[in-house]
């Protein structure tokens, strides 16, 4: 799929995200056709912590 700019949900603090982690998104299901793609994230958790 390539690179996709999201912006966080509101409470969200970047710090809790690192490099390497798997993540699963939700969105409001509208992406911007653009490069990279860009949309809006509503919830994103942590699958996997970075090793």
């Amino acid at each position: 799929m390539g690179l996709i700019w999201l912006s966080l949900p509101e409470g969200s603090d970047i710090k809790t995200f690192e490099k390497g982690q798997t993540v699963a998104v939700w969105t409001d299901g509208k992406i911007r056709e653009s490069y990279p793609l860009q949309g809006t994230a509503l919830n994103i958790e942590i699958i996997k912590q970075a090793d």
